[in-house]
């Protein structure tokens, strides 16, 4: 949603609003500080999935620098991850060796998008604005479309075009067989073409979460795996992690993080 407004706003699109449900912006992206120091920490997406990831972030960021703004803004120092991975007790040579990516050092996933896209939009972001329901189709008058979008206090906002960036959960509970008016938190009147329900269903996004604990000392490898190498290879949006938080960050807390993904990992273990 946030990078949409900004798109649109360097497309010289004036009038934006950004219906965002909770209080705070970034969806899975959220930072904690788990000590009383200034140290913070990602609990949702923490990696940058690239051995560069500078470039990443400057990919993100093409084409999108409005007027006034500072070539600089969107660097961040970042820190190359390689830690030594174990699986259970036994040290993997292999996944050391071949196993790197990108994070960042001081700074989080949630503080970059606060810093690079929020600010940028926030006079256009309106907190705390849940939408019940997005009635499409509908004709102004003139002939030409337009979608209503009805807030959970009852509010009704009219719009030329809409776009969606609900979570998948969401958009799943929405074109439920089984659902009702009180189980769905999203309405779509009429209901989305079939093909499109299809497409949504076909899309698969695992259950996650992440847990920080701060220890006295540090008694833990860089990283644990509690699958094998080869269940991980086989199956990758299952799994549990242990690793250091803190690693690479030359930071003296001591964070042990624990990460998991997937039904039967997320799930049914917690």
């Amino acid at each position: 949603g946030l990078f949409a407004a900004l798109s649109l706003k360097r497309m010289g699109v004036v009038n934006v609003t950004v219906l965002e449900a909770s209080n705070d912006i970034g969806g899975r992206l959220k930072a904690v500080r788990p000590t009383s120091s200034d140290l913070t920490l990602d609990v949702g997406a923490e990696w940058i999935h690239s051995t560069d990831g500078s470039r990443v972030l400057n990919s993100m960021m093409e084409g999108l620098a409005l007027d006034g703004d500072n070539d600089e803004s969107n660097k961040v120092e970042l820190i190359t991850y390689q830690p030594k991975w174990y699986f259970g007790k036994r040290r993997s040579k292999l996944m050391t060796t071949i196993y790197k990516e990108t994070k960042f050092k001081s700074a989080t996933w949630y503080s970059w998008l606060k810093d690079n896209v929020y600010e940028k939009v926030k006079d256009n972001v309106e907190l705390n604005s849940p939408v019940s329901e997005i009635r499409y189709n509908n004709k102004q008058e003139g002939g030409e479309k337009a979608v209503e979008v009805v807030l959970a206090n009852g509010e009704i906002r009219t719009a030329d075009v809409l776009i969606c960036t609900v979570p998948l959960g969401i958009l799943k509970q929405s074109i439920a067989k089984d659902r009702t008016s009180a189980s769905a938190s999203l309405q779509f009147n009429p209901a989305l073409p079939i093909k499109l329900q299809e497409a949504i269903h076909a899309i698969d996004m695992p259950p996650g979460l992440r847990v920080l604990f701060q220890m006295k000392e540090k008694f833990y490898p860089d990283l644990t795996s509690a699958n094998s190498l080869f269940t991980l290879l086989c199956n990758p949006n299952e799994m549990t992690l242990a690793y250091d938080a803190t690693l690479g960050k030359d930071r003296e807390e001591n964070i042990l993080a624990v990460v998991a993904i997937g039904n039967e990992h997320a799930g049914k273990r917690f």
